[in-house]
């Protein structure tokens, strides 16, 4: 399977862009919801030095505004009106338990 062109998803709230969790990604056998981080370079696991933003598994081709995060749930279930495909896929409030 390869990929052949990724569409990022992105919010501006605020003056500030907000990029999703997720992408629109065509690939050899057909269109697909992928979980995706834009910019994922630079997580401590990354390589930064080897980066090649033409990379299929790294490469954004294009990027799609929309207006809220409701708006990119339809978007990801392909038009369905139930949601198939969205919300955040990692966590944004990190919470301690226990004695650590």
């Amino acid at each position: 399977m390869s990929i052949l062109k990724r569409e990022a998803l992105y919010s501006v709230k605020g003056g500030q862009v907000k990029f999703l969790d997720w992408a629109i990604t065509t690939t050899s056998i057909g269109a697909c919801a992928e979980p995706f981080t834009v910019n994922a370079r630079r997580q401590p696991s990354a390589n930064a030095l080897d980066f090649d933003p033409s990379d299929m598994m790294v490469k954004v081709d294009d990027l799609h505004q929309v207006d809220d995060e409701g708006e990119a749930t339809r978007a990801l279930s392909f038009g369905s009106a139930t949601p198939i495909h969205g919300g955040n896929a990692q966590p944004r409030v990190l919470i301690f338990t226990g004695n650590s």
